[in-house]
């Protein structure tokens, strides 16, 4: 299966699970019952949740990131929930479930779509542009894998954050979009630099993913 149909019948799968069980992400949860809750949910796709504190949210937000652990068998894939200090311990969701479900498929296809690229034995793991810095993000985010990934994260921000918008025209003023945080990532690590190669890269991933791409 290629990897854009792969991404594609995941990404129903992942919607599916979340949305079938809508009704425990609902109210005031502890941070652990979230994280519990959603490892179980996820369990199909071999995920393991942890919970983190974060002084730089504020208390009704919520960050999601992930890893994947190409050399473990069992729960490759690990989803960091990160909440406010300000939270005590407690999230409210208030109106934020079609947040939390976007960011949660967002990541976890960003994490399975890596796992993909490592059952090919010629993918790109470890190619990247040489910037000729010694820069641990300029480094991550010149890699090839990483690219890919990005690309599709920015075709899903597109999707979810400018739904009535023509996406290629989002696509095309995406230096300018406030919600497009994928590639303010990019425009931030690479400040001051000239990294034109691997910005037409990302926008052309970007672009090769809208078609296939839903929330």
């Amino acid at each position: 299966m290629g990897i854009i149909c792969f991404s594609m019948y995941l990404c129903s799968r992942i919607l599916k699970a979340l949305d079938t069980h809508q009704d425990r992400f609902c109210g005031s949860l502890s941070h652990q019952d979230i994280a519990g809750n959603l490892q179980e949910i996820l369990k199909p796709f071999h995920v393991r949740t942890s919970v983190h504190t974060d002084n730089k949210l504020s208390s009704t937000d919520l960050a999601i990131g992930g890893e994947f652990w190409y050399d473990r068998v069992y729960q490759p894939i690990h989803l960091h929930l990160h909440f406010s200090t300000k939270s005590h311990g407690k999230f409210r969701f208030r109106d934020k479930w079609e947040d939390f479900r976007f960011l949660v498929a967002q990541v976890l296809q960003h994490e399975l779509i890596h796992q993909h690229q490592c059952q090919f034995p010629d993918h790109n793991e470890g190619i990247y542009f040489d910037m000729n810095i010694e820069d641990k993000d300029i480094h991550y985010f010149s890699e090839l894998d990483e690219i890919d990934c990005f690309g599709h994260d920015i075709a899903m921000e597109i999707r979810y954050y400018y739904p009535n918008e023509d996406p290629y025209q989002v696509l095309k003023t995406v230096s300018r979009r406030k919600y497009i945080h994928s590639y303010k990532y990019y425009a931030q690590a690479f400040k001051g630099l000239h990294w034109a190669v691997i910005r037409k890269r990302l926008i052309k991933k970007a672009c090769l993913w809208l078609p296939f791409t839903h929330i």
